[in-house]
């Protein structure tokens, strides 16, 4: 897995002008929460505002 490009945040990734996200961007962004706060300190409605997102909203993930 990549993190996003130095200077850069996943949360920056995040709007890449298609309005998707990447699970790589998703993973990143949870990484970043995780190395500042620790594990205790990630959650989805965290994540979702880190990714502009709504914490609400399923996807539906394509299956392999």
């Amino acid at each position: 897995m990549t993190r996003p490009p130095a200077g850069r945040t996943a949360g920056d990734a995040a709007a890449n002008g298609s309005g998707k996200i990447t699970r790589e961007v998703v993973l990143a962004a949870a990484l970043e929460i995780i190395d500042a706060d620790g594990a205790d300190g990630l959650s989805m409605r965290r994540l979702a505002r880190v990714l502009d997102r709504d914490p609400m909203v399923r996807a539906d993930w394509p299956s392999s």
